[in-house]
């Protein structure tokens, strides 16, 4: 057998100067599955059979950025549903999908204005970064785990989709966009 290669260390003058192991919560996932985490998170090999679903979330949820930063959680307007399909577009253009697959643009498009349908004006207020005063949305996040492996200090990082408040508290208000439903899907949803 081929021998693992090294730990993916991040360095960062301040923090750690030799490096830092940062998980996120798909990192966290494989921690489930010993070769799993070897082949995808170690060796950086995985399915491309996968990516084209992926790559689709991904594009939603760049329109959801988008409404969200430009509307808080207000309707969006004509100008706002064409600044959402251009960020949808943009990317895209910078990450296609295989050119048999169903999830385009058009689709992508079609999938919004559906959202948009159901989800008009939001019963939350989308709150406000404190360091940005701008929306929190697509807010970046780092925490120090508060210990090391093999001298490494480890942190847990990750994105909030949006932060809301509602009459029952603060929340982070995440996206998730899938096929196939079910059983499978509802477990592990939750």
């Amino acid at each position: 057998m081929r021998p693992l290669p090294p730990l993916p260390l991040v360095k960062d003058d301040v923090l750690a100067p030799n490096g830092a192991l940062i998980f996120d919560n798909s990192t966290l996932e494989l921690l489930r599955c010993p070769r799993l985490l070897e082949y995808k998170w170690l060796r950086k090999r995985e399915l491309v059979a996968n990516k084209a679903g992926r790559n689709f979330g991904s594009t939603l949820h760049n329109g959801w950025a988008e409404r969200y930063a430009r509307c808080l959680a207000n309707a969006p307007k004509p100008d706002d549903v064409i600044a959402i399909n251009e960020s949808m577009r943009k990317w895209l253009e910078e990450n296609p999908q295989p050119s048999e697959d169903f999830r385009n643009f058009d689709h992508a498009c079609k999938v919004m204005m559906e959202y948009n349908a159901n989800y008009g004006n939001e019963p939350f207020r989308v709150l406000t970064n404190p360091k940005t005063n701008k929306p929190l949305v697509e807010a970046s996040f780092c925490l120090d785990f508060d210990f090391e492996i093999d001298g490494h200090p480890v942190y847990y990082s990750g994105k909030i989709d949006t932060g809301i408040e509602d009459s029952n508290g603060v929340w982070s208000f995440d996206h998730k966009s899938a096929f196939q439903f079910g059983d499978t899907f509802t477990k592990q949803m939750q």
